[in-house]
């Protein structure tokens, strides 16, 4: 019989551990507290031809090729070990479930970062039907309806502890997330965004001239497109598009627009996609803070916009609509949430003034970024003290 090891705290994902994640789901804040932690991923398995940049290496980084030897692992972990799983439970990861819940392992959710997302109707139902993936998505409709069946029936664990950043949050935890939240102990902490936003909120400004922020996201090149097999959309039409309508806005507003660049975007430190503006990486919370109003997709940073109660402006395109139905949808559904206006840069006449419903902002933090009892305190120290 194989020796168990002494490590008490695993954390499972489907993607390589980023800096960023290492921070937002407290590794580093572990591996400070001297605590044992180890990293397994299954990037191999699941996605082996993404590429991702600013990756943690070390020892303590396993990175694990097949299910077999997923089995290895598992099997050399005590009763005692923490699981905590960094992504939802849906049919692709149902092997990965089964097998921990067979084990009857502690299971552990982060469940930070959500946005408001449309309701899948049966409008979305017949996208699928049309679409040219129909066979593939419907498929996976029917397989990811039998993995829900299955936790139904109790072969799949419930996760045994769940911290959550807002209400919609539970969402994440994925398939049949009701009987998770029925089940787990719930302990409420705040998301990134907010963490950083208590970080900086008394900070003083960048120093730059009167500016409008745009929250990039990387559409056309962005890896997680890559992953999921998604049709995206044309760059040159992307960036002419975006970039015309910044035009528009810095004449009507007499500001300059400067670019938050997504973190994964490594095209930008070799060509400047904006006809020379400004671009900053790693600032996204500090530029918002200090602008006249924000300029979005669907980006999760939305959130600093609302923490800083700053207007936001959300835009979409024709190749949007076209090519990404789903994150075109995403964008006007969240314009929706907020009450603010959606622009398609294509096609509009008009660039209004730029105000903020005080009201929906407020409904927004309480739902997705943070709660009464957590608001004033780090969830590094709500998360430590838990743990």
């Amino acid at each position: 019989m194989s020796e168990k090891t002494s490590n008490d705290i695993v954390y499972i994902g489907y993607s390589p551990l980023t800096v960023k994640a290492a921070n937002d789901f407290f590794i580093n804040d572990l591996l400070l507290d001297n605590r044992k932690v180890e990293y397994w991923d299954l990037s191999i398995i699941y996605f082996p031809n993404v590429k991702y940049s600013e990756i943690v290496d070390g020892d303590w980084v396993k990175k694990i090729s097949s299910i077999k030897l997923f089995k290895k692992f598992l099997s050399e972990k005590n009763v005692n070990t923490i699981f905590f799983i960094n992504f939802p439970f849906n049919y692709r990861v149902l092997r990965i479930y089964l097998l921990l819940s067979r084990r009857k392992a502690n299971l552990t959710l982060i469940a930070k970062g959500m946005i408001p997302l449309p309701s899948r109707g049966g409008k979305q139902f017949a996208r699928t039907l049309l679409s040219v993936d129909a066979f593939k998505n419907i498929k996976m409709m029917f397989l990811n309806r039998f993995s829900l069946f299955l936790k139904l029936f109790g072969l799949i664990k419930t996760f045994d502890r769940i911290y959550y950043s807002g209400d919609e949050s539970l969402k994440i935890a994925g398939l049949g997330y009701t009987l998770d939240v029925e089940r787990a102990e719930l302990i409420a902490i705040n998301s990134s965004d907010y963490d950083k936003y208590l970080q900086i909120i008394g900070k003083e400004s960048m120093g730059l001239d009167k500016y409008v922020v745009f929250l990039d996201e990387y559409f056309p090149f962005h890896p997680d497109f890559l992953m999921f097999a998604t049709k995206v959309v044309d760059s040159e039409e992307y960036y002419e598009s975006i970039n015309q309508f910044f035009f528009e806005i810095e004449q009507r507003y007499n500001v300059k627009v400067i670019i938050a660049a997504h973190p994964k975007a490594e095209k930008y430190h070799s060509r400047n996609f904006f006809n020379g503006r400004e671009v900053f990486f790693n600032r996204t919370a500090e530029l918002v803070k200090d602008s006249e109003f924000v300029l979005a997709h669907m980006s999760t940073s939305i959130s600093f916009s609302v923490l800083f109660k700053k207007p936001i402006a959300f835009i979409t395109t024709d190749g949007l609509i076209r090519n990404m139905p789903f994150e075109a949808e995403l964008i006007a559904h969240m314009a929706n949430v907020l009450n603010c206006v959606c622009y398609n840069t294509n096609q509009y006449s008009f660039i209004g003034d730029m105000t903020f419903d005080n009201d929906k902002y407020s409904e927004y933090k309480y739902s997705y970024l943070t709660s009464t009892a957590t608001e004033n305190i780090k969830s590094s120290d709500i998360f430590l003290n838990s743990i």
